[in-house]
C-alpha cells in the first residue's frame, strides 16, 4: 500500500484529502486479496488523513500561513518526522 505521508502533511488541496479517501476505497476493493491493505493500514492512514484534515481546517479559520514545516505537521498528526516520509 503506497501513500507518501509528506504529501499529506504539506498539501493545501483539500480535494487532495478525498483523493486519498477514495484510492483507499479502490485499494480496499481490489481483486487481488494480496495488494488490500490490513485494518490497521487502514484506519492508520485514515487517521492521518483525519488528523491532517481538522489541523487544515483550524489553520484555516485562523490567520493562514500556508505551509508548515514536516514536523510540526508529523507532530499535530502524532507521528514522528521519520513515519512522516515513509511510504
Amino acid at each position: 500500500m503506497e501513500m507518501v505521508y509528506s504529501e499529506i502533511l504539506q498539501t493545501e488541496d483539500p480535494v487532495f484529502v478525498v483523493n486519498q479517501i477514495w484510492k483507499l476505497a479502490a485499494l480496499c476493493t481490489t481483486e487481488e486479496v494480496d495488494e488490500r491493505p490490513t485494518m490497521e493500514q487502514l484506519a492508520k492512514h485514515l487517521g492521518v488523513l483525519r488528523r491532517f484534515w481538522k489541523k487544515r481546517r483550524a489553520e484555516d479559520v485562523g490567520a493562514s500561513t500556508g505551509y508548515c514545516t514536516e514536523v510540526e505537521a508529523a507532530a499535530a498528526v502524532g507521528i514522528s518526522g521519520d513515519e512522516a516520509t515513509e511510504p
